[in-house]
């Protein structure tokens, strides 16, 4: 038997107790190559789905299986580069060239799941198979979706823009009682104050109100009206940003924030009502 040092974490089996099964999609029928590199050789399969190789392969985790075939597939796909003919020759040729969207690692120990600190990028969420993507998007609620940006993005799975903002929402605090003030509540500059300054307005065009009645107390005064509004179109989308403020005490930040959206502005156009009176009638 040849020598083969106990140190090397790629092939050894020390302290690695559990089995996942690994897929290779593969664009039609191609054999198995004769050596595999470490564990069980690859055995191609057919299903309706098309073809693809498998094997078995042990782990600690699935992070730690996930890395040991990631490191196989980086490899392979550069010998494929440098000329040695391989799988990755004919995978590349058909435009395949993100790894989740050709391996699957199975997930016999439930290890995936949505919780705290979820991040599509870390290993034990990649190389998901289809019933783990469609796990995590049930239980995002939209703020997860299915990969399809290869490879501009790693993982299976992204995160949608519902989950930034959901982040953002709780990422920033609002002083009660001090109008423009946020105090920061995780990440960096945790605890400090921040400005919301207006940097563009909300621009609808085309909004239309017609008044069909009014009621009024005996002084004049009204009480309600009845409005028929058409709603026109926004042709610009307003927004603010989060200034971070130089004061630590609450008193300094708010008058800080005050003068600095005050100064802002003065730059913003005008507000605009956005609407025009088409009618007014009065019944009483």
């Amino acid at each position: 038997m040849p020598y083969q040092d106990t140190s090397d974490r790629l092939n050894t089996l020390k302290n690695r107790s559990k089995s996942y099964t690994v897929k290779v999609k593969l664009p039609y029928f191609l054999p198995a190559p004769k050596h595999s590199g470490f564990d069980h050789r690859w055995i191609p399969r057919m299903d309706k789905e098309g073809a693809f190789w498998e094997k078995i392969i042990v782990a600690d985790n699935r992070a730690d299986a996930v890395n040991r075939i990631l490191r196989w597939a980086h490899s392979a796909r550069n010998k494929s580069r440098n000329g040695v003919k391989n799988v990755f020759n004919h995978l590349d040729a058909t435009g395949v060239k993100g790894f989740d969207e050709l391996i699957e690692v199975s997930d016999d120990y439930n290890e995936v799941f949505l919780a705290d600190g979820f991040r599509v990028s870390d290993a034990k969420f990649r190389l998901l198979t289809k019933d783990k993507i469609e796990q995590l998007i049930e239980e995002g609620c939209g703020e997860i979706e299915a990969n399809t940006y290869y490879p501009k993005k790693r993982g299976s799975v992204v995160c949608t823009k519902l989950k930034d903002r959901n982040r953002k929402r709780t990422e920033y605090q609002k002083v009660e009682g001090v109008p423009y003030l946020f105090v920061r509540t995780s990440g960096p500059n945790m605890n400090r104050y921040f400005a919301n300054v207006p940097v563009r307005r909300n621009i609808t065009e085309g909004t239309k109100i017609k008044v069909l009645s009014i009621e009024r107390e005996p002084n004049g005064n009204i009480i309600s009206r009845k409005l028929d509004v058409t709603k026109g179109k926004k042709v610009q989308n307003g927004y603010s940003k989060k200034v971070l403020l130089k004061a630590w005490n609450l008193v300094k930040a708010a008058d800080e924030a005050r003068k600095l959206v005050e100064e802002n502005e003065k730059i913003l156009p005008k507000r605009m009502a956005g609407f025009t009176k088409e009618h007014h009638q009065d019944t009483n």
